[in-house]
C-alpha cells in the first residue's frame, strides 16, 4: 500500500488556507487539491507492505511532536513533469524538523527505505497550473501573513485513481 505521514491543520487554520486557495481558483485554471486533502507531507513512504502498518503506528505514536504553529512564508511554484505546481511554503520550524528527523530515523530502523529529499514544509494547493505568467503576478498580490496551527499527525494511505489520489486515514495522533 502507498503510505505517507502528514500533519494536518486545525479547523480555523484549514479554513483560512482554503480561503487563500479559493482566491487562486477564481483566477487560474489548474487541478486544485480538494480541501479535505490539504496537508503537510512529513515523509512519503511510497509502497509499504501492510504488515508494517502496526509498527509504523507505534513509531508515530512514540515520536514526540508538540502543538506547533507555522508561519506562512510565500506562494511558490515549481515545475514537475513540465507542469506548474503551486504550493504554500511555510517557514521551517525546529520542532517540526526535529520530528521529521526522529521519525525518519525510526522508520529506517524498522527496515523501511524511502526518498529522503530536503524537507521544505509546504502545502500543495494545485497542480497543472496553465497560466504561469498570471500566476506570478497573483502570488505577489494575494500574499498576506498567516499563521497555521497543526492539530494532528496522521498516517495516510493514498490510492491513485483516474481523477487523482484518494487519501484514507489509518492512524491519527492529536497534538
Amino acid at each position: 500500500m502507498r503510505l505517507f505521514i502528514a500533519c494536518y491543520l486545525s479547523s480555523t487554520s484549514h479554513q483560512a488556507l482554503i480561503g487563500k486557495k479559493q482566491n487562486f481558483e477564481h483566477h487560474l485554471k489548474g487541478k486544485f487539491v480538494p480541501d479535505n486533502q490539504l496537508h503537510i507531507t512529513i515523509t512519503f513512504l511510497d509502497e509499504v507492505e501492510p504488515s508494517y502498518v502496526p509498527t509504523i503506528i507505534e513509531v508515530v505514536k512514540n515520536t514526540p511532536l508538540k502543538h506547533t504553529t507555522l508561519n506562512f512564508k510565500q506562494f511558490f511554484t515549481f515545475i514537475v513533469h513540465k507542469k506548474n505546481t503551486l504550493i504554500a511554503e511555510l517557514e521551517n520550524d525546529q520542532s517540526l524538523t526535529a520530528f521529521k528527523v526522529a521519525l525518519d530515523k525510526q522508520l529506517q530502523a524498522i527496515g523501511l527505505t524511502f526518498n529522503q529529499r530536503q524537507f521544505i514544509p509546504h502545502i500543495t494547493l494545485a497542480r497543472r497550473i496553465v497560466d504561469h505568467e498570471r500566476l506570478n503576478s497573483l502570488q505577489k498580490s494575494l500574499f498576506e501573513p498567516l499563521s497555521l496551527d497543526i492539530s494532528h499527525v496522521a498516517i495516510m494511505k493514498s490510492t491513485l485513481h483516474q481523477n487523482g489520489a484518494y487519501h484514507e486515514e489509518l492512524y491519527k495522533k492529536i497534538l
